[in-house]
């Protein structure tokens, strides 16, 4: 369950502060803040288009496509990898002005809890997604 106090989000299952910072700045609209959340060269894997590399082309790209959006992560696991990053997976919710879709996010940190990646990934049926290409 998505806890919002004061624009704190608290995830079930998740202790990663930059984590729950990337929802509080991104659903604030503060771009640059979300940006400044990856490592130098880190990517945002948005679904739909190529990978966005660097925090300059990231907060461009929130300020260019993520205007009005809300993030409601519900819960989520973490997984530390072989190479010493964990893998962070959270399922919830995006609300846009003309719809809602539920999401999975993936996202890789590294030891100093700098994003390396973000990954979001539409989970709906491709009834909705035809639906969403109409909007798009």
């Amino acid at each position: 369950m998505t806890a919002t106090r004061n624009n704190a989000i608290a995830i079930l299952g998740i202790d990663e502060p930059v984590v729950c910072q990337y929802f509080e700045t991104l659903n604030a609209g503060a771009f640059d803040r979300t940006a400044s959340l990856f490592a130098e060269r880190g990517e945002l894997h948005p679904p739909f288009t190529e990978a966005v590399v660097g925090r300059e082309e990231i907060e461009q790209y929130l300020q260019d496509e993520a205007e009005g959006i809300c993030c409601l992560p519900q819960r989520g696991e973490v997984e530390t990898l072989e190479d010493g990053t964990r893998l962070v997976k959270i399922a919830g919710k995006v609300k846009m002005p003309l719809f809602g879709v539920n999401v999975t996010w993936l996202f890789r940190l590294d030891a100093t809890s700098q994003l390396l990646g973000a990954k979001i990934q539409l989970v709906a049926s491709p009834q909705e997604l035809l639906g969403l290409k109409r909007f798009a």
